[in-house]
């Protein structure tokens, strides 16, 4: 299916623009800036997919209706926009209109290149490769996003593995019970405190027996002492009594008498020892030793330390290893989701030979897309286009002028050898004095007619 011809008034700039496209090749829409020509395109849009593609203000200013119609081989296709309403009709040959889903059968006439026919121009790598998948319907972002979430899981894992830093080798060493060792020494320690208590006991009854004992000499001297002095006082009285001797001869007698008493009995008192050291130290004791076991601690101490870290190392280079068998486990799920990925895309069907689609962009011939020449690009799109056999056998391209005349001429012999129609538009400064058939120059909307 094929456009006969176009007539379109009120559209942007587009007053009474009626077009023969060519059958067999090009038809170019000559003219300069902002007038008209990008609009002949834009209509021809809008009458195969309508108001979904070209929603904003499209009725000329000062108009209240934009009218436009293509002819097809075995069809005219015509919308009527008013400042309300938006009518399609779809017509026959024998002059029948669809009565239903005329849109439908629009959208099954063009597809995504009919107006787009060159999308590896002016793109990127990365845009071709989501061109191409989302014209595909290869759709792995599921993947992607799984691949992206493993990816930053992995380097988390990496980091904190790093973190961890080499495991430096520790001799193993069994640790030893200390408090076994603590226990003996306090145990042993009693049984000394036991020892000297009974020994300071020991002591103490002494201390008391000579403090007893000497209480009692120290009486004794005492009394002595003290019949001493009434001796003494008793002499005294006599040498007064002797004086007094005539009138106490009576009492001499008894005096002398009693005297004598004392005399007798001191003689039979105890003469009084020296006294006793209270001072007394503790007797010798034999002690256990307990430094043997003091060094016995002090070196179990040590040996203990050593033992925690070799306990501390196992755990670290435990910890380690497990980092690493889980820094392999994402490594493994990532080989596993990108090979899934890359058999997707390697399995995808391009249409085209030579063109792959790969994780890291497209490829034609082993060419990296960011390598492809302008002229290899027009190429690629011609052949993808023609891959999906049209029903409308026409595409449109905006800005010809961009080809380069090399190029036009390799798209004019494209469009002749593939029986397909290329409607393109082209800046130019002024009209040309000689307009070729099928070439059209627009000015103010409106088609110039030659003189």
């Amino acid at each position: 299916m094929k456009l006969i011809g176009l007539k379109a008034d009120g559209f942007r700039l587009l007053k009474a623009v009626e077009i023969k496209f060519n059958s067999d090749g090009t038809t170019v829409i000559l003219g300069d800036n902002e007038q008209g020509k990008t609009s002949v395109l834009d209509v021809i849009e809008y009458l195969f997919r309508g108001k979904t593609t070209i929603n904003e203000e499209i009725i000329q200013h000062g108009k209240d209706k934009m009218t436009a119609e293509i002819d097809l081989d075995d069809y005219v296709v015509k919308r009527i926009k008013t400042l309300k309403t938006d009518r399609l009709e779809i017509i026959n040959k024998e002059g029948f209109k669809f009565a239903q889903k005329p849109q439908a059968f629009l959208d099954q006439l063009i597809n995504d290149l009919t107006f787009d026919p060159f999308p590896f121009l002016n793109k990127t790598g990365d845009q071709k490769l989501r061109f191409m998948m989302d014209f595909l319907s290869l759709d792995t972002g599921k993947i992607d996003e799984e691949i992206k979430s493993l990816e930053m899981d992995r380097l988390i894992c990496g980091r904190e593995g790093k973190a961890l830093g080499e495991v430096a080798k520790v001799e193993e060493t069994q640790p030893i019970d200390i408090n076994a060792l603590i226990s003996q020494k306090e145990q042993i320690e009693k049984e000394n405190d036991e020892v000297v208590k009974k020994a300071r006991i020991e002591r103490d009854a002494k201390v008391t027996k000579a403090h007893e004992f000497n209480a009692v000499q120290r009486q004794r001297s005492h009394d002595i002492a003290s019949m001493k002095a009434d001796i003494e006082n008793k002499e005294s009285n006599l040498a007064v009594l002797y004086q007094e001797l005539e009138e106490l001869k009576q009492h001499i007698i008894t005096t002398k008498a009693t005297k004598d008493a004392l005399i007798e009995k001191q003689k039979n008192l105890p003469v009084p020892k020296p006294e006793k050291e209270t001072n007394l130290p503790l007797p010798l004791i034999d002690l256990m030793a307990t430094e043997p076991l003091k060094l016995q601690i002090q070196k179990a101490e040590e040996t203990n330390l050593q033992a925690f870290e070799y306990q501390e190392y196992l755990k670290k280079k435990k910890a380690l290893e497990e980092k690493r068998s889980e820094y392999s486990t994402f490594t493994d799920k990532l080989t596993e989701l990108k090979t899934s990925k890359k058999d997707i895309l390697q399995k995808a069907d391009t249409g085209v030979s030579g063109l792959e689609v790969r994780e890291d962009g497209l490829y034609y011939d082993g060419i990296y897309s960011e390598n492809w020449s302008d002229s290899q690009g027009i190429r690629l799109s011609a052949a993808l286009c023609l891959s999906m056999n049209p029903k409308l056998r026409a595409v449109f391209i905006d800005r010809g002028e961009s080809f380069g005349q090399k190029r036009f001429t390799e798209l004019k012999k494209w469009a002749k050898e593939n029986d397909m129609q290329a409607i393109i538009t082209k800046v130019v400064d002024e009209k040309p004095q000689d307009i070729p058939e099928g070439t059209y120059y627009i000015q103010a909307g409106e088609i110039q007619k030659e003189k």
